[in-house]
C-alpha cells in the first residue's frame, strides 16, 4: 500500500492573486490528498476546477482608493476579529484533518495553529511590507529596524 500524504492549504480569500498561484502549486502535488480552506470567490474557482475545498472564510471587506486603505482603524480592527475567527475555524479543521503538512498561502491564523500543534508547515507571501495605512494606525505595519 502506498503512503498518501494529507495537505491541508489555507488560502487567504482576501483578492484572487492567492489562489491562482496556489492552484500552480497544488498542481504539482497530484499524488497527494490536498484540502484547500478558504472563502469567497477563492472557494468558487477551486470548487469549479474540482479541488477538495472547505467555503469557512468570510474576511472583511475593505476600500482601497489612490492605492490607501480607506477606514485603515477600522478596518484593522475587523481584521483582527476576523484572524482569531480564523484561528478557530484552523483548530477545528487540523483536529480532524491531522494532515501531514499545512501550506498558508498568507493565512497567518492557520500557520499559528499548526506550528502550535507542531504540524510542519510552509508559508507562501510575496509581502514584504504593506504601507496600507497611515497616520497613528500606520505603527501596527512599521518594519522593526
Amino acid at each position: 500500500m502506498e503512503f498518501m500524504n494529507v495537505f491541508d492549504f489555507f488560502a487567504s480569500p482576501i483578492g484572487l492573486g492567492h489562489v491562482t498561484r496556489d492552484i500552480a502549486i497544488a498542481n504539482y502535488f497530484q499524488n497527494n490528498s490536498i484540502n484547500f480552506i478558504t472563502g469567497s470567490g477563492a472557494a468558487k474557482i477551486l470548487k469549479n476546477l474540482d479541488f477538495s475545498v472547505l467555503d469557512k472564510y468570510n474576511p472583511p471587506s475593505f476600500v482601497i482608493k489612490n492605492g490607501t486603505l480607506q477606514n485603515s482603524t477600522k478596518w484593522l480592527w475587523n481584521y483582527y476579529k476576523y484572524y482569531k475567527e480564523c484561528k478557530d475555524i484552523s483548530k477545528k479543521i487540523l483536529h480532524i484533518d491531522d494532515p501531514n503538512l499545512v501550506i498558508s498561502d498568507e493565512d497567518f491564523a492557520s500557520l499559528t495553529v499548526a506550528q502550535e500543534m507542531k504540524i510542519p508547515t510552509v508559508l507562501i507571501t510575496d509581502v514584504l511590507e504593506t504601507k496600507f495605512t497611515k497616520g497613528i494606525t500606520s505603527i501596527i505595519e512599521k518594519k522593526n529596524e
